[in-house]
């Protein structure tokens, strides 16, 4: 459905307004441009699993052949210092979803 209004509903009820309906939108950022990088479910923003963007979908990494180069690789694109950078594996912040 497009609009509430398109959603099944009865038109009588025994509603009080100690019943009235609620909602929690959660943002997420579905479009995204190709080759744009984020990190997410880290504990700051200089940390966290690496996503990737393709046809407009964010993904996850793979870990293999992953290694500090690629995550120096990640922190340049960010805007963020890239010396000393750590590439870990193994779902450190998570699983992710997508590709």
């Amino acid at each position: 459905e497009e609009q509430l209004t398109d959603c099944s509903f009865s038109e009588t009820h025994n509603c009080a307004h100690s019943e009235d309906a609620s909602v929690i939108c959660v943002f997420m950022k579905s479009n995204c441009t190709d080759g744009e990088v984020r990190l997410a479910d880290g504990l700051n923003d200089t940390e966290g699993r690496v996503e990737l963007c393709v046809d407009g979908v964010w993904g996850t990494v793979c870990d293999d052949l992953w290694g500090n180069s690629e995550a120096q690789v990640v922190c340049r694109q960010l805007g963020l210092n890239s010396e000393g950078a750590i590439g870990v594996g193994s779902a450190t912040y998570g699983q992710g979803v997508g590709l």
